[in-house]
């Protein structure tokens, strides 16, 4: 399966839990992206992983991007520092370059647009 998408991504509040999803897909957060973040179901798809991750960036949920790390990205990984550097980013977009899961192996490729407060 190929997916060509491009979300625009609204500004959101860090502090607060968000209508519209902020992965831009125009559902309500707890339909998208909070299924994953807020009810720990496990994302089916690498689309739906890498939407949820933008989306737990864009709301400063570290916890989340911890719990969905593998590998080498997971050595040396450190909530607070990431925490910190979150802390003055405004993430703007995703967009979504291609998704691929096929025969057990999943690949997204996307672009995420952010900006220092």
């Amino acid at each position: 399966m190929k997916t060509k998408l491009n979300y625009t991504t609204p500004h959101y509040h860090k502090e607060s839990k968000p209508m519209n999803c902020p992965c831009g897909t125009k559902q309500a957060y707890d339909h998208c992206c909070g299924l994953y973040i807020e009810k720990k179901q496990i994302p089916s798809t690498a689309l739906c992983l890498m939407r949820s991750r933008f989306s737990a960036y864009a709301l400063n949920n570290i916890d989340y991007i911890a719990s969905t790390m593998r590998g080498a990205p997971r050595q040396g990984f450190s909530k607070k520092k990431l925490l910190l550097e979150n802390a003055d980013i405004q993430w703007h977009s995703l967009a979504i370059i291609d998704a691929t899961d096929e025969m057990g192996n999943a690949v997204a490729l996307c672009i995420a647009e952010k900006s220092s407060l």
